[in-house]
């Protein structure tokens, strides 16, 4: 990594990971099984975004130059389920961005501009899909589309992109449970992972 630069502050890590506390919990049940559960905000929004976002130059270029435009220079990476508190530093530019994506898009983060409590925040899922959440204005100037085509883009990827049936199912459940979102109560919770079963005895 060239442009990611890892945050070795020890207090900074662990203030920015009690920031995400505002907005989403991370729980391990055990070695399979971790759950992540997104809070709804006041007058937040959270769109599903699929993984060719950032792979697209031109989607690339949109975002990072909406980022700059709303002031933001730096952004600011945490691994989520990670034993540390581990975090980077992320450039706000096409150039950050693509890095972001090619060396920690696969792993389940969050990126944020590190306020106190955010405004905003994009989740990176698994294997570079993505949910954003934050007000309708922010998701509407960052993406090139507004919410209601997001969640009909990620509908599309989902019935169009061949994939495993268990994968295809999980998508399907994200979507739901984002878009039960939108109109949702403040404070309610809002699970990312898998729904889990449990036996009867």
């Amino acid at each position: 990594m060239q442009l990611l630069l890892p945050i070795r502050d020890s207090i900074l890590a662990a203030q920015l990971d009690e920031s995400l506390s505002w907005v989403i919990r991370c729980s391990v049940k055990n070695r399979r099984l971790a759950e992540l559960a997104l809070f709804k905000l006041s007058a937040w929004s959270a769109v599903p975004i699929a993984p060719d976002f950032l792979v697209n130059p031109s989607l690339s270029k949109h975002t990072a130059t909406a980022l700059q435009n709303m002031g933001y220079e730096r952004l600011h990476a945490v691994r989520l389920f990670s034993p540390s508190f581990d975090s980077y530093l992320v450039p706000a530019t096409i150039e950050g961005l693509e890095e972001f994506r090619r060396y920690l898009g696969a792993f389940p983060l969050a990126l944020f501009a590190g306020e106190i409590k955010p405004d905003w925040m994009w989740i990176s899922l698994e294997s570079d899909l993505y949910v954003v959440a934050g007000t309708k204005d922010f998701i509407e100037q960052l993406l090139p589309w507004g919410i209601k085509e997001g969640f009909s883009r990620f509908r599309n990827y989902i019935v169009n992109e061949s994939m495993p049936s268990e994968l295809k199912q999980h998508l399907e459940y994200i979507s739901s449970q984002l878009d039960r979102y939108q109109d949702a109560n403040e404070e309610e919770e809002f699970y990312l992972s898998p729904p889990v079963m449990s036996s009867s005895t």
